[in-house]
């Protein structure tokens, strides 16, 4: 998401220092998106162990 060119990007409080009391409470949130996000990919394997045959090889072969 960020240039790796740019490190000072990875704390973008430092620069948005008014913003930091609303980087704070926002951190939980973040996290619940990344919960989100594991519960997406547990669909999309569950999907996968399903429809193991209706999806191509190289899904199959992935699945145990």
């Amino acid at each position: 998401m960020y240039s790796s060119t740019e490190p000072d990007n990875l704390r973008p409080v430092v620069r948005l220092g008014t913003f930091e009391h609303v980087v704070s409470p926002s951190r939980p949130e973040e996290q619940e998106v990344d919960y989100e996000v594991m519960g997406s990919d547990y669909v999309k394997m569950a999907r996968w162990d399903y429809r193991s045959g209706n999806r191509t090889p190289s899904q199959s072969s992935s699945v145990p």
